[in-house]
């Protein structure tokens, strides 16, 4: 009931809005976090 709540997130069990998101943004943060350990470990 929060006006700035993301309308598409108050029922996750629906996820008719933007299923490939719900799946998407983790798995990009994952591959974000991935690289950055990469580059991390690969500048010393």
């Amino acid at each position: 009931m929060d006006p700035r709540h993301d309308p598409d997130q108050v029922d996750p069990s629906k996820q008719s809005g933007r299923p490939l998101m719900v799946t998407l943004v983790p798995l990009g943060l994952i591959a974000a976090l991935a690289v950055l350990v990469l580059v991390y470990f690969l500048a010393k």
